[in-house]
């Protein structure tokens, strides 16, 4: 192998002639030497990509638009196909997939929380994401439930399930809503409004 790199699953990510592919700690090989390039595993899952060679860092050359990537599972088994443009593995196993330039979420078990339609997600925390539909901000939980909220700019999660909505334009209008959307400080101009500890 041209390079051996370790993974936090106890597996080897390896390289030969520009391939790459899984060594279990028998140095069997679990998944041949096939793909450009394996990510490190999240949990249970890497991301693969397929195409031509992929740098060490995970970087496809820049005129490479056939590049496409899914997931192996720690058997080597494909758990995903290879047909996304992006696919981000967090920390809480919630995986967002690009396909055909629209964004979605899977679930840790891979089921579609929201299926790719949204322009852009963004994660905020362990709990809600943030899509952008038709040039608005929405904001979701995890099991994919729009909380209705009025139109925003940024949005922060304080304490106690209460959120701070910021309007950016001259001066930053503001307010604070609750989970279920119902607005508890109405928008004005604050310089920051913050959650105290004791609600």
């Amino acid at each position: 192998y041209n390079l051996a790199l370790e993974s936090s699953v106890g597996l080897f990510r390896v390289m030969k002639d520009g391939k790459w592919g899984i060594l279990n700690q028998q140095k069997d090989l679990v998944v041949p030497n096939i793909y450009s390039y394996i990510y490190d595993y999240v949990g249970c899952f890497a991301v693969v990509k397929n195409g031509d060679y992929v740098s060490f860092w995970g970087e496809a050359p820049e005129n490479d638009v056939n590049v496409k990537m899914g997931l192996i599972n720690t058997l080597g088994e494909e758990a995903l196909p290879l047909e996304y443009e992006h696919l981000w593995i967090y920390e809480n196993g919630y995986i967002i997939a690009s396909k055909d330039g629209a964004y979605g979420i899977l679930s840790p078990s891979l089921n579609w929380i929201v299926t790719p339609q949204f322009y852009r997600i963004k994660m905020l925390g362990n709990t809600h994401f943030v899509a952008v539909l038709n040039g608005e901000n929405k904001l979701f939980d995890y099991s994919g439930h729009e909380i209705p909220l009025d139109d925003f700019d940024e949005i922060e999660i304080l304490s106690n399930g209460f959120y701070k909505l910021t309007r950016i334009g001259r001066y930053n209008l503001m307010c604070v809503v609750n989970s279920q959307g119902k607005t508890i400080v109405e928008y004005d101009y604050y310089e920051d409004l913050k959650s105290l500890d004791n609600g």
